[in-house]
């Protein structure tokens, strides 16, 4: 579970091997009634890189997901089945091979939404 507040609206994760992440749920811990509006507007970006053993960076990935697709008139609370993966997508600009990254950081961020004080969004995320 990656929570994000006021101030932290960006997480850090580290591994020995190429991650792969499923999203389950997200869930927006508000009392603000205009919720809904406010995750329309929201996305999470991730990105994913891996490093040589001289801490250089030969692999990235970025990734969104807009959470307004999840999000509509008839969603009761804020509350929100996603069930997406994350995985790394090899591109011409990727073309090292994996064996070479003996680090991947990896990055989770929230991107148009300004948390208040008493909220919080967290993400239930699965490593496989």
């Amino acid at each position: 579970m990656i929570t994000f507040k006021k101030k932290e609206l960006k997480q850090f994760s580290k591994s020995k091997s190429k991650p792969k992440f499923n999203i389950s749920k997200i869930l927006f811990n508000t009392q603000d009634k205009n919720w809904r509006s406010r995750l329309a507007t929201t996305s999470l970006e991730f990105v994913i890189q891996g490093f040589d053993n001289n801490n250089h960076s030969l692999k990235l990935h970025k990734e969104s997901l807009s959470l307004s697709n999840f999000v509509t008139p008839k969603t009761k609370t804020p509350i929100i089945f996603v069930n997406a993966d994350i995985v790394f997508i090899n591109s011409e600009e990727n073309i090292a091979p994996d064996f070479k990254c003996i680090k991947w950081e990896n990055s989770f961020e929230i991107k148009g939404l300004n948390l208040l004080i008493n909220e919080n969004l967290k993400i239930e995320l699965t490593e496989f």
